[in-house]
């Protein structure tokens, strides 16, 4: 056999060699390597138009066999090959066959992409787009940042030249960092929180909002499809209580604490909550590359109360229907028609079913589960039939992480987005005042001419007083004593410190300091230990912790009827001092207070301290038809001190 070269086959060598390695490489999606296919296909363009310039040859051209003559009685065969025209013809036919093939891909992929672009266009006008970024224009400041849709997001940068996060589409980012600010800004529109581990990508809204709490999106070959979610408000523990059945589920609490961990490749996180009459603590827990995920509920009753059932309903994601159901020992399992999930719980259910949610119209599988009446726990395990792993693999992100590394300002939607929708009928995080502090109950008792007195910082003289950025020291003089404030925020605690000093004559036996409940506060839960308190309130949680010999007790003052958590301590030596500091106990919030003097120099009544819980707010101060502009409020003590 004999090969003829030449420059012409060298040509083709290295075109059908461009040709060949997008298709290899579009190939290692069988072997578990995810690629973006769309993307490679393109790839073909340049060598395809290179490859049109040749020219076919005459097939006759290619190979010549003819017979070779020899000395011996039979001549042998001789086969001619020019690979020149071989390879011309061989380029060019694939070239015929993978046309059509490339125009199609390419021609899906620029329609999905185009519907997609114009989509947010067919909710909104662009009369509409442009009073969002005239507003935006002239209402922001040009360094804040705007969390929107990538719709709306390319325009605030180019029209309103703010700095945008925006949830672009995965496949249509190239650069890591746009990666990582698309899915910070996913975890801020779509949750509290967002993992994924290649099988599974969870986005829970919890604590902000029952909904999607969480919503759980298993991996298919063509990415995370949504396919169920838990709403906290549909996770109902009944239990009874003086004779009569009630029912509580972590919905509007007004104790809830958020962290999160890492151990090795094990992500954990845990929420606590706690309502009227239980303590509610939901724990998730996820691995790194394996095809499954817990969720762990533990409650128990924090008043006199017996525990009945739990009834945990799973709703589908919006869109979808149940194709096929089926109830197994410990669970159950379903099919979606583009997805399928695997459902055990730790003990066999009372009941199940699976059908369509009347008030919703939304198809959902209804649990019940008997519960120990003093407390219980109830695993659920997720796991994907069918593991095949998507992209993005081990991420995890936080809104309180996006808080601290962008600090965004505002939030930009359709008024048909999830955030919108979620923000309307989820109730205010819990945020006001809880306790306040009045001078003229600040009482020191001492004794003078063998008589007891007492006395408060009321109605005296302020002979000193310095305001500062994160606080306020105070001095007053009364007959017989000497008395000193401090009042001051410190690591996100807000410190609060009284001390007294005798004239002459004066023997000081104790100092107590009420701290009274505000005024139509509901506060259904009040725990003293030692020298701590927690209150928990329909204003949030706090704790109040007084220092090292102090004595708290909480009730009615004997005299005024009203509740007050006092907060007492005996004199050590000639004079006596007692600080106390008040923390926020809610996960994003945070200790302010607010400074109501009397007259100066003479105080003709008391200062007063209201103690307030801050927490993160999400407030509506712009809208069109279609469209809504949200103003993120949040301290930043609570910020840098979540978790």
């Amino acid at each position: 056999m004999v090969l003829i070269g030449t420059w012409r086959y060298f040509e083709a060598i290295v075109v059908s060699a461009w040709i060949i390695a997008p298709l290899l490489l579009a190939c290692l999606q069988y072997v578990g390597i995810r690629l973006d296919v769309g993307r490679l296909t393109l790839l073909l363009g340049m060598p395809m138009v290179l490859a049109s310039t040749l020219i076919i040859p005459k097939l006759h051209e290619i190979g010549r066999i003819s017979r070779s003559s020899g000395e011996g009685e039979e001549g042998g065969y001789e086969v001619e090959i020019n690979l020149d025209k071989a390879l011309q013809a061989i380029l060019m036919a694939t070239l015929i066959v993978i046309t059509p093939m490339v125009a199609y891909s390419t021609n899906e992929a620029a329609y999905d992409y185009y519907d997609w672009l114009s989509r947010d266009l067919r909710v909104y006008s662009q009369e509409e787009r442009l009073q969002i970024l005239n507003w935006i224009k002239t209402n922001t400041h040009p360094t804040d940042v705007v969390v929107a849709s990538y719709h709306l997001g390319r325009w605030i940068e180019g029209y309103g030249g703010r700095r945008v996060l925006m949830d672009i589409p995965l496949s249509a980012i190239v650069v890591r960092d746009e990666f990582y600010r698309s899915l910070s800004a996913q975890a801020l529109l779509y949750s509290n929180y967002e993992v994924s581990n290649g099988y599974f990508m969870i986005d829970d809204q919890s604590p902000l909002a029952p909904t999607f709490s969480p919503m759980i999106k298993v991996s298919t070959k063509w990415g995370y499809d949504p396919i169920l979610y838990l709403d906290d408000s549909f996770v109902k523990f009944s239990f009874t209580r003086n004779g009569k059945t009630w029912v509580e589920a972590p919905f509007k609490f007004w104790l809830v604490r958020f962290y999160m961990e890492e151990q090795g490749g094990l992500g954990i996180f845990k929420l606590s909550y706690q309502t009227v009459a239980l303590q509610i603590n939901k724990t998730l827990e996820i691995a790194s590359d394996t095809p499954y995920f817990t969720i762990r509920y533990d409650v128990k009753p924090v008043v006199e109360a017996e525990l009945k059932e739990a009834r945990i309903s799973f709703f589908l994601a919006w869109g979808k229907i149940i194709k096929k159901f089926n109830v197994t020992e410990k669970g159950f399992r379903l099919f979606t028609g583009s997805s399928e999930i695997l459902v055990e719980l730790d003990r066999e259910p009372s009941h199940i079913e699976a059908g369509i949610y009347k008030e919703f119209k939304q198809h959902r599988v209804l649990v019940i589960l008997p519960l120990k009446k003093g407390g219980d726990t109830i695993t659920i395990t997720f796991r994907n039939p069918h593991p095949i792993t998507s992209y993005p693999q081990r991420w995890v992100m936080s809104l309180e992480k996006v808080l601290t590394d962008f600090k965004p300002r505002y939030v930009v939607v359709p008024k048909n987005h999830v955030f919108h929708k979620t923000r309307a009928w989820t109730p205010p995080y819990p945020s006001g005042e809880i306790v306040y502090i009045e001078d003229a109950f600040v009482r020191v008792r001492f004794t003078k001419a063998g008589a007891s007195w007492a006395e408060a910082p009321y109605r005296g003289r302020v002979i000193d007083e310095h305001v500062m950025s994160n606080g306020r020291v105070v001095t007053y003089e009364t007959v017989g004593l000497i008395f000193h404030k401090e009042i001051k925020n410190e690591n996100g605690e807000l410190v609060i410190t009284y001390s007294a000093e005798p004239k002459p004559g004066v023997g000081i036996r104790s100092i107590e300091v009420p701290l009274w409940q505000s005024w139509g506060r509901y506060v259904p839960y009040v725990k003293i230990n030692g020298s701590k308190a927690m209150i928990v309130s329909d204003a949030g949680s706090i704790l109040i912790e007084a220092d090292s010999g102090s004595k708290l007790q909480y009730g009615l003052d004997p005299k005024f009827k009203a509740p007050r958590v006092l907060v007492t301590k005996s004199a050590v030596g000639r004079s006596v001092a007692i600080t106390i500091r008040i923390k926020p106990l809610n996960y994003l919030s945070s200790i302010s207070y607010k400074y109501i003097a009397t007259t100066r120099p003479d105080m003709k009544g008391g200062d007063r301290v209201n103690v307030i819980n801050e927490a993160v707010c999400f407030k509506p101060v712009y809208e069109t038809d279609n469209l809504i502009i949200y103003k993120i409020d949040y301290p930043e003590a609570a910020i840098s001190s979540a978790g």
